[in-house]
C-alpha cells in the first residue's frame, strides 16, 4: 500500500506537472505541502503503548549483540544489498539525460511505483 500512495501521489504530480508546464516543478513542491499539513499533525495523536521508562539502554553494540543471530544475518545481508542497489533518482536521472522530458520522467516513476505495488504481494509471497 505503501508503493500505492507513492504511485497516487506521482500520478497527481504529473498532471499537475502538465497541466502547469514541466518548468512548474516549484508549483509541484508548493502544492505537496498541502497534503503534509494535514498528515504531520496526526503524528502527534500516535502513542505507544506499554512503558519504556526506567530501562537502561546500553551502546549500540551491546544492544545488537542481545539480538537473534539470525535477525542479525538478515540486517547485516539487507544493510549490503542496500549499499549496493542504486537509487531510482540516478535512474530517473538517466532517463532525463536520454531524452525524456520532466513530465515523462515523472511518469516513468509512476510506472515504477505501480509495476513494484502491483508485483509486491506475489512475489513477496513466492519470496516466503
Amino acid at each position: 500500500l505503501d508503493m500505492a500512495g507513492s504511485a497516487i501521489g506521482i500520478l497527481l504530480a504529473f498532471i499537475l506537472v502538465r497541466h502547469v508546464g514541466s518548468d512548474g516543478h516549484r508549483t509541484v513542491f508548493a502544492v505537496s505541502i498541502i497534503p503534509i499539513s494535514f498528515s504531520l499533525p496526526l503524528f502527534f495523536l500516535v502513542h505507544e503503548k506499554g512503558e519504556t521508562r526506567g530501562r537502561v539502554k546500553g551502546t549500540l553494540l551491546e544492544e545488537i549483540s542481545r539480538l537473534d543471530g539470525r535477525l542479525t544475518l538478515y540486517l547485516t545481508v539487507t544493510f549490503l544489498f542496500t549499499l549496493g542497489n542504486s537509487s531510482n533518482s540516478f535512474l530517473l536521472l538517466r532517463a532525463s539525460d536520454i531524452g525524456f522530458d520532466g513530465g515523462d520522467t515523472i511518469l516513468l516513476y509512476f510506472l515504477y511505483n505501480v509495476t513494484a505495488s502491483a508485483l509486491a504481494i506475489p512475489c513477496g509471497k513466492l519470496s516466503d
